[in-house]
């Protein structure tokens, strides 16, 4: 039988407490998807409030980040699938 594991995050106030008794910090990457749900919300606080606006250049930076990473990943995988040259 597998034994139950919990996750907590590494900042919940609580984290302190439960170090050392099987409990492994949550890991959550966001999608592409995500930050760009992320951005549009935060267009719309940055259109009432400009003091989010480094928020917004933050998931900008962020979604080229997840892009970029694909990007490579993408062109990886065509040089990985090109015939090995002889000679």
């Amino acid at each position: 039988m597998k034994k139950f594991e919990r996750t907590i995050p590494e900042d919940h106030p609580d984290a302190a407490h439960v170090r050392g008794h099987n409990v492994k910090p949550a890991k959550i990457k966001p999608t592409l998807a995500d930050w760009e749900r992320y951005l549009e919300l935060m267009a719309r606080l940055v259109i009432h409030d400009h003091v989010y606006i480094p928020i917004f250049k933050r998931v900008e930076a962020e979604i080229a980040k997840v892009t970029d990473e694909e990007d490579v990943i993408s062109r990886a995988r065509k040089i990985a699938a090109m015939p090995v040259k002889k000679g």
